[in-house]
């Protein structure tokens, strides 16, 4: 009769643990269903969720921004696919911190205080087991930290990347290790650049990401078009708006681009005969908010067939954004509408 005591108290106890655990981080986060949602709870140390492991473990989302967070440890086995520690201060995350998520899916940085050296590639580990099977991490998000460059094996457990954020941070050049780390995404379909304080690209920065579609590298410093868009063989969207560039007179053969953004140019004032030329399947042009822009030559579009007959044509247009009211743009607009 003790020893049936002693294990029923045992059993209460342990029961009291686990229901005080999931109460208490329930009573501070919101949890709803498979969501867990710490935004703005003072959580200054996630090494704590280890505690609260019961709950977490069927967690999808769990969103942990805005909490004064400075080091992310080791996180407990979760089935979350979707991970947020934006708005924080962390500048240090251990290795192999996300080890135990083995079914993540995206995770967000974004605006914290990290570092190419805090960015040790193991931090992205996730398959421990089997070491020739990537991680399954698809959309990272970087933007708006403390990033000058990257080291050239930071991603190399990634290399089922999708989607890749770096705005905001003060790239101002890519240097050689941080092309090597770029390049070694092989299946990114998704690039963000704005806002880094570039002014060039590397000539084959584009050549290994073959499946690249959307590349964005507004609100940067770029005077001339970047003639290493060539190897972006299958971008279909290029954001290359709020550069300081004066004159287009010729862009990059990039036969698969469809969408392409020059709004918010502040120096822009001409856009040359044939300036687009060897973009011939483009179906939007975005110009907007362009104060200097003076004119669009009628050719800028138009490109000729080596035909022997040098007949000429243009591309397929069904969607024009401008704010300039210039003769010429008037007979542009007419012309392609």
């Amino acid at each position: 009769m003790f020893l049936l005591n002693v294990a029923s108290c045992m059993l209460i106890i342990l029961i009291t643990c686990v229901v005080s655990g999931e109460s208490i981080l329930c009573d501070t986060c919101t949890c709803k269903n498979s969501i867990i949602n710490c935004t703005e709870n003072g959580l200054m140390d996630i090494l704590d969720l280890w505690d609260h492991s019961d709950v977490l473990k069927d967690a999808t989302l769990m969103h942990f921004d805005d909490n004064g967070i400075v080091h992310v440890k080791q996180l407990p086995p979760s089935k979350v696919r979707y991970l947020s520690l934006r708005k924080n201060k962390i500048n240090k995350i251990d290795e192999m911190a996300f080890i135990n998520l083995k079914l993540l899916l995206e995770l967000d940085l974004s605006y914290n205080s990290l570092t190419a050296e805090s960015l040790n590639p193991d931090i992205f580990k996730i398959n421990n087991e089997d070491t020739s099977r990537p991680g399954s991490l698809i959309h990272l998000r970087l933007d708006y930290n403390n990033i000058h460059s990257l080291l050239p094996h930071t991603f190399k457990e990634l290399s089922n990347l999708v989607s890749l954020t770096l705005a905001g941070n003060p790239l101002t050049v890519i240097d050689r290790a941080t092309s090597f780390a770029m390049s070694s995404l092989p299946m990114l379909k998704i690039l963000n650049l704005s806002n880094t304080s570039l002014n060039e690209l590397p000539d084959h920065l584009l050549h290994t990401p073959r499946f690249l579609e959307i590349l964005n590298l507004s609100n940067n410093k770029f005077t001339q078009i970047p003639q290493g868009l060539d190897e972006a063989h299958a971008l279909q969207r290029l954001d290359f708006s709020s550069n300081p560039i004066k004159n287009i007179l010729s862009f990059p053969k990039m036969a698969s681009l469809k969408v392409l953004h020059l709004s918010h140019m502040p120096e822009l004032n001409n856009i040359g005969p044939r300036a687009f030329s060897l973009l011939n399947v483009l179906e939007e042009f975005h110009c907007t908010h362009n104060n200097k822009l003076k004119s669009i030559d009628p050719t800028a579009f138009s490109y000729k067939l080596n035909d022997g007959l040098e007949s000429e044509l243009w591309p397929q247009i069904i969607k024009v954004s401008l704010t300039i009211t210039y003769l010429l743009l008037f007979k542009f607009i007419t012309f392609y509408l």
